[in-house]
């Protein structure tokens, strides 16, 4: 795999590094996690001296997008907000929740 300046790699540990600049004088690779913020420095093949190596490009996960109101055993999608409170008003069963889905990424949630 070749390691590019300013893309996103998942490790080893799980972790995912931005790769943002290669050392002037050293064939190192300047990275940052991208979750605690630390700095960490690779070979160009993506070994660092903790051992993480870099196994995978990382991708963004997928936004999901709509609305769900959850019922007493059912659940129903809706494109819009819009249409999940005027289709609660037609249900006659009482809505326990009505959920955003904008603040879940796809497959989120999935493997707990």
């Amino acid at each position: 795999m070749k390691i590019e300046v300013g893309k996103k790699y998942k490790s080893s540990s799980g972790n995912v590094f931005e790769i943002f600049t290669k050392h002037p004088n050293l064939d190192l690779l300047i990275a940052i996690n991208v979750i605690s913020q630390s700095i960490s420095t690779f070979t160009k093949t993506g070994v660092n001296k903790e051992g993480n190596v870099l196994i995978e490009e990382y991708t963004e996960p997928k936004k999901l997008s709509g609305w769900i109101n959850i019922y007493d055993g059912l659940s129903v999608y809706y494109s819009s907000k819009a249409e999940a409170k005027e289709d609660q008003k037609l249900q006659t069963a009482h809505c326990l929740a009505c959920i955003n889905l904008e603040q879940f990424n796809e497959g989120e949630g999935l493997n707990d």
